[in-house]
């Protein structure tokens, strides 16, 4: 279980969170759902620990193995796809998620040679390769289309099934394929 209490979190002078509070049970599914700048990626670094309160307490009750797709791509610019995916699992678990999710062909490809979607699905599948017991997806399907978006939701939500799932999102649909409970911010 996740819980957040009485969070009071700023950055510099301007107050992101005032008292807020938020409870996600082992194996359950939320999406994270507000305006941009309401806190939504805010709360997903207090959980990971990326961030720490100021007043509040964070609390991980029931395992601490977490995989994260932030926001940001986060690849090693140096290395092709398959090397920057071979970091978490073997080669040939890495290029059976790389053909799942349409990257077959781009495995000597480096990032800078990608496309932004390219690049999205790619930090999918490093987030995908890890077993965890939480898995947090900052806007996992921002600039996909449709169809590829789902296929990745169905990858997402197989290899996710019975784990923690917290998301950010600034789209309905997204919170939609991952069946997640909305939580308005």
């Amino acid at each position: 279980m996740i819980e957040l209490k009485n969070i009071d979190f700023s950055y510099g002078g301007t107050q992101v969170l005032k008292n807020f509070s938020l409870c996600v049970g082992t194996g359950r599914r939320i999406c994270l759902f507000g305006q941009s700048g309401c806190g939504k990626t805010t709360v997903l670094r207090l959980i990971t620990g990326l961030e720490k309160c100021v007043s509040g307490s964070v609390a991980i009750t029931d395992g601490s193995d977490f995989s994260c797709m932030l926001q940001e791509d986060r690849l090693i610019p140096c290395r092709t796809v398959l090397k920057n995916l071979t970091l978490y699992a073997k080669k040939e678990k890495c290029t059976a998620m790389l053909d799942a999710l349409g990257l077959g062909g781009t495995e000597n490809k480096y990032p800078s040679q990608l496309s932004g979607g390219q690049r999205r699905r790619e930090s999918l599948a490093r987030s995908l390769l890890t077993d965890a017991d939480i898995y947090i997806f900052d806007e996992p399907f921002n600039g996909l289309d449709g169809d590829t978006a789902r296929l990745c939701a169905d990858l997402i939500n197989g290899k996710t099934k019975g784990k923690t799932v917290v998301c950010v999102s600034h789209n309905l649909r997204d919170a939609q394929l991952l069946n997640a409970d909305i939580v308005n911010m």
